[in-house]
């Protein structure tokens, strides 16, 4: 497990950053959000827990060092709030801890429909090849208590806006941020800025810096 921790000065509040199937949290491609969190007061905590060995972990593997990852910031007595995106944000999903106390997930790749995740806990991902493969149903999203934004671009043809859609109806405080012209990865500097000033909006909401 590759981390970078990126330590705002007087936070009280942490975020923990996990990327989508092809990793890459601690590179370039995601300083802008580590960037924008940091100077909003936030202790940042990359995570690359499987870089290009996705479909060589397991679920519960994965969660085991989401704990890791939760009780470092703990040890610095934050509140605790998780950026997840695509399957990173299906694995923040079905992930429980009550030292979280809020989740933000991109396009989480994810499905519903009659839950199989708890099947596939202990078999590795290569396993999963869509993301409609891995599914969780009403009595896992209506037992989620903390609040949930999730944000998602309406030209996504990875995971479709439809099924974001649908998970939000089931979060008891879920709410949907949909960005219009946005893909999957968010890639114009336009959809970028909207994405993270979602993300922030909701964070400064629910667990201010």
């Amino acid at each position: 497990m590759q981390t970078k921790l990126e330590t705002a000065f007087g936070a009280t509040a942490g975020v923990i950053f996990l990327p989508g199937a092809s990793g890459g949290a601690i590179g370039r491609r995601f300083d802008p959000i580590a960037k924008e969190l940091v100077t909003a007061g936030y202790t940042t905590l990359r995570a690359d827990l499987w870089g290009d060995g996705l479909g060589e972990k397991t679920i519960e593997g994965i969660h085991a060092e989401m704990d890791a990852l939760v009780a470092l910031l703990k040890k610095q007595k934050l509140r605790i709030a998780i950026v997840a995106k695509s399957i990173g944000g299906a694995f923040a999903i079905t992930y429980h801890n009550p030292a979280v106390q809020a989740l933000v997930l991109w396009s989480p790749a994810i499905g519903f429909g009659k839950e199989n995740y708890a099947k596939l806990r202990t078999r590795r991902l290569s396993v999963v090849t869509h993301h409609s493969d891995l599914r969780i149903d009403d009595s896992l999203l209506s037992g989620i208590k903390i609040p949930v934004r999730i944000i998602h671009g309406g030209l996504d043809t990875v995971v479709p806006l439809a099924n974001s859609q649908t998970l939000v109806t089931h979060l008891p405080h879920g709410d949907l941020y949909p960005i219009g012209d946005a893909d999957h990865g968010f890639e114009s500097e336009r959809n970028q800025r909207a994405l993270i000033t979602a993300t922030l909006s909701f964070l400064r909401k629910h667990v201010p810096p």
